[in-house]
């Protein structure tokens, strides 16, 4: 019976050492994945709009007069890898992309590592859970 508190010490001091220790960790930790996903879809639909808007003056896109679709299309292919090469930025629109190509690079990667990261989390917690359960039934 004394080895309960013991899993509950354990919760709760894993909840106050498994923060990050540098500035940035700690935000990345706080960040919902709400928020990610807000500025993920954030950054893909502004820049998308600043491809449509510029295109007329050749600032954008390849294509003049792109349709709000084909930019829609241009950024989320631009923000989850590096483009096809069908449309390409020119003038200011190539600043656009340096930008949400970053931005994609380190959104998508701090996204997939929340997850990765909590997966594990929650493995070796059941895996502590089920030795002290063990040790319980051995007593």
């Amino acid at each position: 019976m004394e080895d309960e508190p013991d899993i509950l010490k354990f919760s709760d001091s894993k909840r106050k050492n498994n923060q990050l220790s540098t500035r940035i960790g700690k935000v990345v930790d706080k960040t919902s994945y709400i928020k990610l996903t807000l500025i993920l879809l954030g950054v893909i639909f502004s820049s998308s709009f600043f491809y449509w808007l510029l295109s007329p003056y050749n600032q954008g896109t390849s294509i003049k007069n792109i349709t709000y679709l084909n930019s829609l299309y241009f950024s989320v292919v631009t923000f989850s890898t590096v483009g096809y090469g069908d449309i390409h930025a020119v003038g200011i629109g190539k600043v656009f992309v340096v930008f949400e190509i970053l931005s994609g690079v380190t959104l998508l990667s701090l996204l997939i590592g929340k997850l990765a990261s909590e997966r594990q989390s929650a493995l070796l917690l059941l895996i502590y859970t089920s030795e002290q359960q063990r040790r319980l039934q051995e007593s």
